[in-house]
């Protein structure tokens, strides 16, 4: 009983202290739960805000990204490997969110479209 009450406990410490490379993919999953939230609401100033939000989600996920110093790790019980590419591939991904988001709102036939 002693033996699979260590085992639990080393195994919940080594969930635990992996947790913190998933930290990017969380947040995004918090924003992307707050833009499908803030879009059921029918106001002009909300859905203006939609952009921006999702903005600041992308762009605080790459800052994450960058500054994570944890390169081929393993954690989640050898379950999840971060290395470079994993990083790389987050890196790209969120550029390209934040560059699309900034072309959309540059787009004058967006614009008409959401004025009718």
């Amino acid at each position: 009983m002693e033996e699979q009450a260590a085992y639990l406990t080393q195994a919940i410490n080594s969930i635990l202290a992996g947790a913190g490379s998933l930290l990017p993919e969380l947040l995004l999953a918090i924003f992307f739960l707050l833009l499908v939230t803030l879009d059921l609401f029918k106001s002009k100033t909300v859905k203006r805000l939609l952009p921006w939000v999702a903005l600041t989600g992308l762009f605080s996920v790459l800052v994450l990204l960058v500054l994570d110093r944890h390169v081929a790790e393993v954690q989640f019980l050898n379950l999840l490997r971060s290395d470079g590419i994993a990083r790389y591939a987050g890196i790209l991904f969120s550029l390209t969110g934040i560059f699309t988001i900034l072309l959309s709102l540059q787009n004058p036939k967006i614009e008409k479209r959401r004025q009718g």
